[in-house]
């Protein structure tokens, strides 16, 4: 199955991920656009790379689950786990919100077919990239303060999320056979989001950046996440459309509920924390 290598090497992997993420999200030029807009590519490289990995292996449940509770991990685990450790927050940035909750509709509709294509990739790229310009335009991108060593220090990160990506999906595809794709899916969706939670613990989900921060990495996990397996894979089948259509739904219901009157209250947090305990239970039981 997997043996005690397999497994130190995924323990440093995620040791490295919550290091490098705490950096970035603390970057002292960060603005609303920057959490929305930069910030996602590093946290969803690792789950792109998951997700592309095995929609080309032709393991397409691995792959959907995958980018589906990528993002239903950021928003009931971080968001929910968060406010209940730090208390009710206001909720800062509703379009940006909003714009994430499109995106998870969006992809309902793609995939209603039970299919996601490449010429469903582009709707999402074109998608993702008309939100990035609006954010950019709106809040700012907040790099004015990057320096050359910086930029070196990003570019070395980002080829190390994506060799870790990998080293994950080898990981668990030597462990489908043993726990079916489905809940290989959602440990592949769960290692890769723990440094996007365990960041949201410790700094907190109030300010204006760490909310936009979460907001982004769910907007990637359904734009740059399955727009990059679509395209690169060219034809991704949901055996399991039902499953994700209500996932994907109670997503972004919760999200809408928290921006409905611009708190994001412990019950809210709690509530969002068991939706997620039981979307992942049903996983099991497939």
């Amino acid at each position: 199955m997997v043996g005690l290598l397999e497994l130190s090497i995924a323990a440093v992997f995620a040791t490295i991920l919550i290091y490098v993420f705490g950096k970035v999200s603390e970057y002292e030029g960060a603005t609303a656009g920057y959490g929305y807009t930069v910030y996602p590519w590093f946290t969803t490289l690792p789950e792109t790379v998951v997700t592309t990995y095995f929609a080309l292996r032709g393991l397409y449940t691995t792959a959907i689950v995958n980018s589906v509770f990528s993002a239903t991990f950021d928003m009931f685990a971080a968001f929910g786990l968060a406010t209940l450790i730090h208390g009710d927050s206001k909720f800062h940035n509703r379009d940006l919100g909003i714009l994430a909750v499109f995106a998870a509709l969006l992809f309902l509709v793609l995939d209603f077919d039970g299919v996601i294509t490449r010429a469903d990739g582009v709707v999402i790229y074109v998608y993702l990239t008309a939100v990035m310009v609006y954010s950019v335009l709106r809040y700012g991108a907040g790099l004015v303060r990057v320096s050359a060593l910086d930029a070196i220090r990003i570019a070395v990160g980002l080829v190390g999320l994506g060799i870790g990506g990998y080293m994950l999906s080898v990981i668990v595809d030597r462990m489908i056979p043993y726990i079916g794709e489905a809940v290989g899916g959602l440990i592949a969706a769960v290692s890769t989001s723990v440094p996007d939670m365990v960041v949201a613990l410790i700094y907190g989900v109030r300010s204006e950046v760490s909310q936009s921060e979460i907001l982004g990495c769910i907007l990637h996990d359904f734009g740059e996440n399955m727009g990059t397996a679509a395209l690169i894979a060219g034809l991704i089948v949901d055996s399991t459309p039902i499953l994700t259509a209500v996932t994907v739904a109670a997503t972004a219901s919760m999200l809408m509920l928290m921006m409905s009157y611009g708190r994001i209250t412990r019950f809210e947090g709690m509530l969002a924390t068991i939706v997620f305990i039981i979307c992942s239970a049903i996983l099991f039981f497939m």
